[in-house]
């Protein structure tokens, strides 16, 4: 029977499983904040929110995620009275039916892309509460100035190195670089952040699906530097899979395009995307790996290789 008035005293997932009515829970997994549990032959996910505006804003989110089509999405359970959570400990507790991340994510590049797509407009209009976003206008050029001077470190220091391997992680270092300063990055990231075009949190590749199985780290999904994990998927997908991230990359363009943004817009993400994608982020495999570094060099020049021309915009 669903529990009335207020919770006893113990545990927070006994608190909680008395609230939601749940009988003979058994704990599944623990993460940061969340619990995942089985009761009566059904899995639930526990999240754990600072206050409830910041479950109401989780619920918005995913209300208007639902909108853009996007399907199999968390649902949360009501509590007495149709109440959505429960304030236990200190702390605003929610209890939700995962959703299944295989409907929407079959495992194709462009399905991938066109998801990240959703997830970056509709995150874009809903801004995290009390989630500041930090001047971060430009910080690119200073990371790739300090990782290229910090590559030259460990190539003299690092004497039989793959030559070929570095070689290329210079070039693509200086020219990522070039593009982020002749391509006047400040100026389309300054007009990307001001504008929310896209602002993923960080996540990577094989984490995308957690939105689904683990509705709270929605909450995370808010990054501060425009496009960077979006950018971050891609290359993973580039390295991975190399026969998806081309149309990993042109589902997230279609979305961009469908959605009416300015071509001026269209040319910022564009721009942020590109010069993350021709930098060498796994160079430091020269210090501890030199075999993986070398293979990484070469699918990482092989994806270079096949860059679609809409994406294209080197010095």
């Amino acid at each position: 029977m669903t529990g009335q008035g207020t919770a006893p005293k113990g545990s927070i997932l006994e608190s909680v499983s008395w609230w939601y009515g749940l009988a003979d829970v058994v704990p599944m997994s623990q993460g940061d904040g969340e619990f995942e549990v089985e009761s009566g032959g059904h899995r639930y996910v526990v999240v754990r929110d600072s206050s409830p505006e910041n479950l109401r804003w989780r619920l918005e989110a995913l209300k208007d995620l639902e909108a853009e089509g996007v399907v199999a999405l968390p649902r949360p359970a009501a509590g007495p009275g149709g109440r959505l959570w429960v304030e236990t400990g200190g702390w605003t507790y929610s209890l939700w039916i995962p959703g299944e991340a295989s409907v929407i994510l079959p495992g194709d590049g462009r399905s991938l892309g066109t998801v990240t797509g959703a997830l970056v407009k509709v995150l874009a209009r809903h801004p995290r509460p009390g989630s500041g976003k930090a001047d971060r206008y430009g910080t690119w050029v200073a990371r790739f100035r300090r990782s290229l001077t910090a590559l030259d470190r460990v190539v003299a220091e690092t004497p039989d190195a793959d030559g070929g391997a570095v070689r290329a992680f210079r070039e693509g270092g200086q020219k990522a670089l070039a593009l982020l300063e002749e391509g006047d990055y400040r100026r389309w990231s300054e007009r990307a952040q001001k504008n929310r075009l896209c602002c993923l949190g960080r996540w990577r590749l094989e984490t995308v699906a957690t939105l689904w199985e683990r509705p709270g780290d929605l909450r995370a999904a808010i990054g501060d530097l425009p496009l960077y994990d979006a950018a971050t998927l891609a290359e993973n997908l580039m390295i991975a899979k190399p026969d998806e991230w081309l149309p990993f990359l042109d589902g997230l363009r279609s979305v961009w395009l469908a959605s009416g943004w300015a071509p001026r817009d269209v040319r910022a993400a564009e721009v942020i995307l590109e010069a993350y994608l021709r930098f060498p982020h796994r160079w430091p495999l020269l210090r501890t790996d030199s075999r993986a570094a070398s293979e990484y060099a070469a699918a990482w020049a092989e994806g270079l290789s096949r860059f679609p021309a809409w994406l294209d915009h080197s010095v």
